[in-house]
């Protein structure tokens, strides 16, 4: 939808942490859907190729909604966790729509 803020971001999970990495993010995702209404879509992937990577596509209103979302106790919580849940930097990729 043009006038949308698309994000696609691609994490890969310490060895061990699956688990735990898909915990933190399917919370992240239930609170964005059930409580931020300028989150539009929060998909969450799992590659089947590598069960570590975790693709996640999500859709925001505006840039503000997006940094709303990056404010959030949960997901800040998750950044506090990255080193351990992770073994290898976000990769994030931030798109508009046309």
């Amino acid at each position: 939808m043009a006038g949308s803020l698309y994000l696609v971001a691609t994490v890969h999970a310490a060895p061990g942490q699956i688990d735990n990495l898909l915990k933190h993010i399917k919370g992240i995702r239930d609170y964005a859907l059930s409580n931020e209404k300028g989150t539009l879509t929060y998909i969450v992937t799992q590659s089947v190729d590598d069960k570590d990577s975790v693709v996640i596509w999500e859709e925001y209103t505006s840039s503000a909604t997006h940094e709303e979302h990056t404010n959030g106790e949960l997901f800040k919580a998750f950044l506090a966790e990255s080193s351990t849940l992770l073994d290898r930097e976000l990769n994030v990729t931030i798109l508009s729509g046309v």
